[in-house]
Formats: structure tokens, C-alpha cells, sequence
């Protein structure tokens, strides 16, 4: 009897539940090409001695005109950044085991300094002087454009445009009609590339033309800035 009960029950919960709406579902991508107009750059002074006094000693200083140098090319305060002093004892190696032994080798005493530069034409010359000054490691620069949150907005606007031109193609091609959204979500992805030749509905767009403002060797090229939004419309 509960057996025929629970069998005659089922499709009225099933009832409960409304049908999904005739829906077409797609992603779109947009991509905007700006020249960057920051540079992000990074470098450490590091000092190995083995007395810990004079090797504090020495990176103090050396750290004292590598900052010199980087306010000397223009860059503010604001704009620079150090880190806390690391202090590293480093022992000797055991020649029978391979193993660090209980003598000590030396002291690695390291800082880094990072710092905006707000006209990415000196990136050489601003590397080049912190050199001389005493830095003697440096990161890749990391390029990037003050109007990121306009060019965003602009990207996803033009993602969400090119998902309705994919959505309308492929209605069309059935013999269907698009309506209204249903639904819509941004897709976060970190680094995503897409060929935008590939795909006729992802749209790249060049904000600027020519060769940028960078002079010399160093040629930064553009930087991108890219959204992605996956869409659902109705389908009449």
C-alpha cells in the first residue's frame, strides 16, 4: 500500500515544477587594445657577507641610493614602495652528504623596492640608473593602463553585444527568433586569449592607432583588456 502510494504521489510533485522556457544560451568575448601608460617596476639590492653588521651596513646604503636614483627620475614618494629587510644565514655545504652543515657560509641581507612610473618612456633609463645605484636584480616590468575600469566597462559591453550577434546568427539559421535575456553572467577567466578571426561574434576593438608614444628600444606595444559574458535569451 505505501509502495502504491508514493508510485501515485510522483507525478503530482512532478507537476509542481514548471517547465524551462524555450532558451538559447551563448558566450561572447570582446577585446580592447590600448597603449599601457604604467609601468610597474621591481628591483631588489642584495648584499652576501659573511658579518652581518657590515652587510646590513653595506645594503642600507646601497638601498639608500637606489632610492636616490628613482626619485631623481621623477618618481614621487607616493609612488614608491619598499619591503620589509630579509636577513638569510647561509651555511656551507657538506661535501660527503650534500647537506647544509652547522658552519655558517655567509649572510644574504636582501630588500626590494617597487615603484609607478607615470611616463613609461623612461623604463630604460630609470632601470639603468637604479643599476648604478646598487640594485642588482630586476623584474620584468608589468604594464599597465590608468583607465582599466573605462576600458572594462567598455569590453563588457561590447562582450554582451557580441553574445546577442552570435545568439541572433544561430536563431536565425533554425528559423527562430531571438527575444528578451533571460539571464546573464560575466565569465572571470584570468589571462583568456581567443583568436578574434576565428569566431565572427568575438569583436576586437584598436582604441589607438599608430606606434605608441614609447621611444628607442623599448617598445611596450598594447596591452589588453578583455571580457567575456555568457547570455541566455528566449527563443520565439
Amino acid at each position: 500500500m505505501l509502495i502504491l502510494l508514493a508510485a501515485a504521489t510522483m507525478p503530482l510533485w512532478f507537476a509542481d515544477t514548471p517547465p524551462m522556457p524555450p532558451l538559447i544560451t551563448v558566450t561572447g568575448n570582446a577585446e580592447v587594445r590600448v597603449f599601457p601608460d604604467l609601468a610597474d617596476l621591481h628591483f631588489e639590492v642584495e648584499i652576501r657577507n659573511a658579518k652581518l653588521k657590515e652587510a646590513l651596513a653595506e645594503q642600507a646604503e646601497k638601498m639608500k641610493n637606489t632610492l636616490a636614483a628613482l626619485k631623481a627620475c621623477g618618481i614621487g614618494e607616493g609612488d614608491l614602495q619598499t619591503s620589509q629587510v630579509i636577513i638569510s644565514p647561509v651555511y656551507r655545504r657538506d661535501r660527503d652528504s650534500r647537506e647544509d652543515s652547522a658552519i655558517l657560509s655567509h649572510y644574504r641581507v636582501s630588500q626590494t623596492v617597487q615603484c609607478t612610473l607615470r611616463d613609461i618612456r623612461k623604463v630604460p633609463e630609470v632601470t639603468s640608473r637604479a643599476i648604478d645605484a646598487g640594485a642588482n636584480r630586476v623584474e620584468q616590468a608589468q604594464l599597465r593602463t590608468s583607465r582599466r575600469r573605462k576600458l572594462m566597462d567598455e569590453a563588457r559591453t561590447l562582450a554582451v553585444r557580441a553574445a546577442r550577434e552570435k545568439a541572433v546568427a544561430m536563431a536565425t539559421e533554425l528559423g527562430a527568433k531571438v527575444g528578451k535575456p533571460y539571464s546573464i553572467q560575466e565569465v572571470r577567466s584570468a589571462g583568456f586569449h581567443f583568436n578574434a578571426n576565428a569566431q565572427a561574434q568575438n569583436i576586437v576593438q584598436d582604441r589607438e592607432a599608430g606606434g605608441g608614444e614609447a621611444e628607442g628600444a623599448f617598445e611596450p606595444g598594447k596591452i589588453s583588456i578583455q571580457a567575456t559574458v555568457t547570455v541566455s535569451f528566449f527563443l520565439e
